[in-house]
């Protein structure tokens, strides 16, 4: 009966809590550590400072482009100013700020930070914050995989 019940709890703890080699770990954005408990269950810190690490550096500024199919950043003619980008034909979407939250968004961006402009507000850290808690709680990491798996 005691190993069952030690059994259990083994398989548990790792679940319930962080354990102590983890919780000893660097945060991989320090300075968004705080935003990242409060947004996100406990379990799920760790995945989310990494994908924000991934996607931006921690940057909130981060903006990265898709392109067409055969098309490439030699197809649009700008001055590298984010608005004149976005205007170019060759530029299908953009991703931005610190989990390079798609601007296919617009709808949800605009909800949840009560903002008019598409992409701008989303370089603010408590929007994108905002924006990656609901795509994470509906769909998971599967907004963060794309074709990169």
């Amino acid at each position: 009966m005691k190993r069952l019940a030690l059994a259990i709890a083994l398989t548990i703890a790792p679940i319930a809590v962080v354990s102590p080699v983890e919780a000893s770990k660097p945060w991989l954005c320090p300075k968004y550590t705080e935003q990242i408990k409060q947004t996100f269950k406990r379990k799920d810190w760790r995945t989310m400072d990494a994908i924000m690490w991934r996607e931006s550096k921690c940057e909130t500024r981060a903006v990265g482009w898709n392109y067409r199919t055969g098309m490439s950043h030699n197809d649009c003619r700008d001055n590298g100013r984010f608005h004149n980008r976005k205007r170019c034909k060759a530029v299908r979407s953009w991703d931005v700020g610190l989990f390079q939250v798609n601007s296919s968004w617009y709808t949800v961006t605009t909800q949840l930070c009560g903002k008019n402009t598409r992409s701008t507000v989303l370089m603010q850290a408590q929007c994108n914050f905002r924006v990656a808690k609901y795509l994470y709680e509906n769909g998971g990491l599967a907004h963060w995989r794309g074709n990169s798996n």
